[in-house]
């Protein structure tokens, strides 16, 4: 064969050679052996974006985000160490457009021009798989916490029942000048922030209680306008900027409070010390004023807290709302968690935007509720009227510490209680006493709990009041009980607000 021939083959040859390493749907780098770029296919450049001279003669390691490229370098000199051997890594590549992704190399060293090594890398994007992994994990995560905090909820909210109750039945009873007032008011405090700590956990595992009304935004920031200042320190100003405008939405307002009160707990640790001010701002929106809101059509409200603090990263505004992750040496982590449980179980979104040494701003968009005939004004409701005095109450509750909490406590209000420990007792005392004017009944109970027992007790005297407890997440059971239950008390809960229910009930 002559040498015209032999050179015709040899260039079919590499043109064969290099139309299946561009036509491969697989990123393909060459490396030579200074671990710079030798070559690239045309399936790399355009799932990159570059042009090839922006690549070619250039070190790998510019391609790759800078926390990988220390890795990369050394996986690279393992690989021509090791001719003939595989090697499998995963890193993070940076687009021409800024955009990273994540993928998984498979490379191999061998003979390359010149008698030099090269290695040959194929690439591929795991990106989705990555984002569908971490979705799967969160999911996961969420699940066993779910678990973890079921197993547990209904004891401790029994037991911090019984503490919130009678801390405060003490107080109700000490005399103003008592050296005990401040210890116990101060278990008090404490108990109802360790309710608060479970309540998180339960809205994050979205096992929360959720009792659902109309709700004015502007006037449950007004509401809480005192409470949030004292939330912020010292140096830190909480100012208030209101939309008249701003939509009512349809949510549970005690979990909104707790949305806000995270939220501007959070800009304020974000101050670091600094004088400055965390702005409480309230709107109404479309959905074309916030792009990127992954919500339906319709009318949203707006409820904004930003500060002018120490910002995020990027790494730490991808791991925010993890349970558990904090920045701050004396956080728990729960707080963000539960504001995007809650917000997203009310159908909402959570926003946020930040930036190092400059501050965040954290959004929060709630379905604007159906425009009412006549809303409820704020503050409407007045003074709590007085119970019916010696009006009888059947408390059924299997755990003894909150059946005696609760029955002091209806005493306390001037109410006869009857107690019952469980289901059968229950009915006895039922049927016995044609006098009953309420019934307080738990939730989880053995031999049937209180969602059967409810229903039984409703059909035989639908005149007699239901008033359900629970520490679960009871709002399905609340919805199939709609027309048996008189109302819902989420435990633990305290004296004032069981003894809100009671008079709503009694006063009927």
């Amino acid at each position: 064969m002559n040498e015209d021939a032999l050179t015709e083959q040899l260039a079919a040859s590499q043109a064969r050679y290099r139309a299946l390493y561009d036509g491969t749907p697989s990123m393909l780098f060459t490396v030579a052996d200074d671990h710079t770029v030798a070559s690239v296919n045309c399936f790399a450049l355009e799932r990159l974006g570059y042009e090839a001279h922006e690549l070619v003669g250039h070190p790998l390691k510019g391609v790759f985000v800078a926390e990988d490229r220390e890795g990369l370098t050394q996986q690279l000199a393992r690989c021509f160490a090791n001719p003939g051997q595989v090697f499998k890594w995963e890193a993070r590549k940076v687009r021409k457009d800024g955009g990273v992704i994540t993928v998984k190399e498979c490379a191999r060293a061998g003979p390359g021009e010149g008698g030099r090594l090269a290695a040959l890398i194929a690439c591929e994007d795991v990106t989705e798989q990555k984002a569908a992994e971490q979705a799967l994990l969160q999911a996961q995560k969420l699940e066993t916490l779910g678990v973890l905090v079921g197993s547990i909820a209904h004891d401790f909210n029994n037991l911090l029942g019984t503490i919130v109750g009678n801390t405060e039945l003490a107080l109700l009873r000490l005399p103003p000048e008592s050296p005990a007032k401040e210890p116990m008011q101060l278990a008090a405090r404490a108990s109802l922030r360790a309710a608060e700590v479970v309540k998180q956990l339960l809205i994050y595992s979205a096992r929360a209680p959720v009792i659902r009304e109309r709700v004015d935004l502007n006037a449950l920031v007004r509401e809480m306008a005192e409470m949030l200042s004292l939330t912020a320190t010292r140096r830190v100003r909480v100012e208030l900027e209101l939309d008249e405008a701003t939509p009512a939405v349809v949510a549970d307002p005690t979990q909104l409070r707790q949305v806000l009160m995270n939220l501007v707990h959070n800009a304020a640790d974000a101050m670091e010390g600094r004088d400055g001010a965390v702005r409480v701002k309230t709107s109404g929106v479309t959905l074309e004023q916030v792009p990127g809101a992954l919500l339906g059509a319709g009318s949203y409200a707006c409820l904004e807290v930003l500060d002018r603090g120490v910002g995020m990263t990027t790494e730490t505004l991808g791991r925010i709302f993890d349970p558990f992750f904090t920045t701050r040496a004396t956080g728990r982590g729960l707080g963000l968690a539960a504001v995007r449980g809650i917000v997203h179980r009310h159908g909402g979104s959570v926003q946020v935007d930040s930036v190092v040494d400059e501050g965040s701003r954290f959004r929060v968009l709630l379905p604007a509720a159906a425009v009412a005939s006549a809303p409820a004004e704020a503050g409407d409701a007045g003074p709590l009227p007085e119970l019916p005095r010696g009006a009888v109450v059947l408390i059924v509750d299997d755990e003894p510490s909150v059946l005696h909490t609760l029955a002091e406590l209806v005493r306390e209000f001037a109410l006869s209680p009857l107690l019952a420990d469980g289901v059968a007792r229950a009915r006895d005392l039922f049927s016995a006493h044609p006098e009953l004017r309420c019934v307080l009944l738990d939730l989880t109970m053995p031999n049937g709990g209180g969602g059967p027992l409810a229903r039984e007790f409703h059909a035989r005297r639908p005149e007699v009041p239901v008033l359900l407890m629970s520490g679960f997440a009871a709002a399905d059971v609340v919805e199939s009980l709609r027309g048996v239950l008189a109302g819902f008390l989420a435990k633990p809960f305290t004296p004032l607000q069981l003894k809100a229910a009671l008079a709503k009930v009694l006063q009927a």
